[in-house]
């Protein structure tokens, strides 16, 4: 598939759609599963998502004597939940972007634990990430909305996350308009760094703070991986989400 060009959906197998592409210079096809669009009939899907950037501006700034319209996201991860029953819906999604090197904070992509080699092999270019995306994100709009200058009605994606409110959802949605693209997902999210205020002040549990991590200590889920990789962040996300939210059920249960 040429860069930037529109991917063509697999044939359906087993009730999925899958598309493939190919990052440049790649010997192998990085394929994007999802879920029928016919398969999708609950209103409760939740889809968490993390990003890891190069930087912490979603504005245009100054990097080393360039002009940038945003910090470059680096990698992309969701994973859509039934909120009803904590089930994961379809297969996950983890997207690793192409971007500049030098435009990026070398401190941000410690931390993110970026490695030249695997993004080199892997990466998608943004547009084609926005492709992917949008096109794994298409059976789980699952809310109406109403276009306040057309009058015509679209669907949309509920989204959640660690602390996505003050970070992830901006730079989500500068990203989106960066690529000329309509970002299919609702601005207002879920937050789980508020859920754990909530979960402090009706419960009574303490934390040192409120990072993912904090968290997942003080509530026993344990890490699948590296801290600050999208996916592992993602399913860390979601196992704080199903214990908090089973904690809180039983609390208003008891209290009902």
């Amino acid at each position: 598939m040429a860069l930037g060009e529109a991917p063509e959906p697999g044939r359906r197998q087993g009730g999925s759609l899958s598309c493939s592409f190919r990052p440049p210079g790649s010997a192998a096809a990085h394929k994007i599963s999802r879920k029928d669009t016919g398969d999708m009939t609950t209103p409760n899907t939740l889809v968490f998502f993390d990003l890891e950037t190069g930087g912490l501006n979603w504005w245009p700034h100054e990097v080393n004597g360039h002009q940038v319209p945003m910090s470059a996201i680096t990698q992309i991860a969701a994973l859509a939940i039934d909120r009803e029953t904590g089930a994961e819906i379809g297969e996950p999604l983890e997207i690793k972007i192409k971007f500049r090197e030098d435009l990026a904070d070398p401190k941000a992509l410690e931390i993110n634990h970026y490695d030249h080699e695997v993004w080199t092999r892997d990466a998608l270019a943004p547009k084609e990430a926005i492709a992917a995306l949008t096109f794994w994100l298409e059976p789980h709009k699952v809310h109406q909305r109403v276009s306040g200058r057309t009058g015509r009605a679209y669907r949309v994606a509920e989204l959640a996350g660690h602390n996505c409110e003050s970070f992830d959802i901006h730079f989500l949605g500068s990203f989106f308009k960066l690529m000329g693209q309509f970002m299919p997902c609702d601005f207002r999210t879920l937050n789980t760094l508020q859920l754990a205020k909530f979960y402090h002040e009706l419960l009574g549990v303490s934390f040192d703070d409120y990072k993912l991590d904090t968290l997942a200590k003080a509530l026993g889920v344990a890490l699948e991986g590296d801290a600050h990789d999208a996916l592992v962040d993602v399913r860390t996300t979601v196992a704080i989400w199903r214990t908090m939210m089973t904690h809180l059920g039983g609390h208003w249960r008891a209290t009902a």
